[in-house]
């Protein structure tokens, strides 16, 4: 098992996080999207997150990081 911080779907997903906790504060992509482009990248962003946990091939450890 390798270390939580290592998991590209734990990374992936805490970026869109925090771009989606920070866009109703500063809105940048649903004015530059648009309405009908904006609900497509919501789409294609957790389609992201289904890829990624179909290649992942190894679970995490998500004990200490000293392990």
């Amino acid at each position: 098992m390798k270390p939580w911080y290592k998991s590209k779907t734990i990374w992936f997903n805490a970026i869109i996080a925090g771009l989606a906790a920070l866009e109703p504060v500063f809105p940048l992509l649903r004015p530059m999207l648009g309405e009908t482009y904006y609900p497509v990248l919501m789409v294609l962003l957790t389609t992201g997150n289904g890829i990624l946990r179909v290649i992942t091939k190894e679970g995490i450890n998500a004990g200490t990081v000293n392990k």
